[in-house]
């Protein structure tokens, strides 16, 4: 049986159950798949795999028998963990598993999926560090840098977080800004 796998977010097969043995980083939760599985699951829920794993791990060269797992985690029993998170072979993208942080995948990125990208407010935060309060107007620009980038690696929330936080920060500036005007015509005048 061939198998495939991704270590490092490159996928690499066919390969036979000899030829993992000299793959080096090849662990227990190592993404695999083969023909006849329905989604990739982890190399402890292939007994062939989770044996060459355990062997590497206690010292042994060669192969454990066949259907025997020696010190391998126990199979998933109801599916895997991942869910559907990874596609098939040939042409398909590795997902990293959700746990709470934004996803980032290999695949190109594609603006139908999401929604248009956030304001930047730059413009807005350049005028308003030159013109109104430069310890305001700082922030302003750093967050407005932060937009394009985050919205362009597929984090929209990260995107949206960005240009919300550049917009109140011009606006603090612009405050500042008129408040301290007066101050400064006064001081002018003395």
């Amino acid at each position: 049986m061939k198998y495939w796998i991704i270590i490092d977010s490159v996928q690499k097969g066919p390969l036979s159950v000899e030829e993992l043995y000299a793959i080096p980083g090849l662990s227990m939760s190592t993404p695999v798949w083969h023909e006849g599985l329905a989604d990739w699951t982890t190399a402890a829920a292939i007994p062939e795999i989770a044996a060459v794993i355990a062997s590497r791990q206690n010292g042994f060269s060669n192969q454990q028998p066949y259907g025997q797992n020696y010190g391998a985690a126990p199979q998933q029993p109801y599916g895997t963990p991942y869910g559907n998170q990874y596609s098939q072979p040939y042409g398909g993208a590795y997902r990293q598993p959700a746990y709470g942080q934004p996803q980032y995948s290999l695949e190109p990125f594609d603006p139908e999926r999401m929604p248009p990208m956030p304001d930047n407010y730059l413009v807005w935060a350049i005028i308003a560090t030159i013109c109104c309060c430069i310890p305001a107007g700082i922030p302003a620009i750093i967050y407005a840098s932060k937009v394009s980038p985050a919205y362009m690696r597929g984090d929209y929330n990260g995107a949206l977080d960005a240009s919300s936080k550049a917009q109140m920060w011009i606006i603090v500036a612009f405050v500042a800004g008129l408040i301290w005007a007066p101050f400064s015509m006064l001081l002018g005048l003395l």
